[in-house]
């Protein structure tokens, strides 16, 4: 088992193309079959830089 990193790249691209974070997140778990992201630190750091992200678009 990986420390998540392609699941947060996978999240941020689908964010960027308009996806909620939710949907995102339980679209990936369910594919992933395990919880995504892996921690909460994950979770509020993708958060975090979503809006930056986006504008890069």
């Amino acid at each position: 088992m990986g420390i998540g990193r392609t699941s947060l790249v996978s999240a941020g691209v689908l964010m960027v193309s308009g996806a909620s974070p939710d949907t995102v997140f339980d679209l990936l778990s369910e594919k992933r079959t395990l919880k995504v992201p892996d921690t909460p630190k994950q979770k509020d750091w993708l958060l975090s830089i979503k809006d930056d992200l986006i504008m890069m678009k």
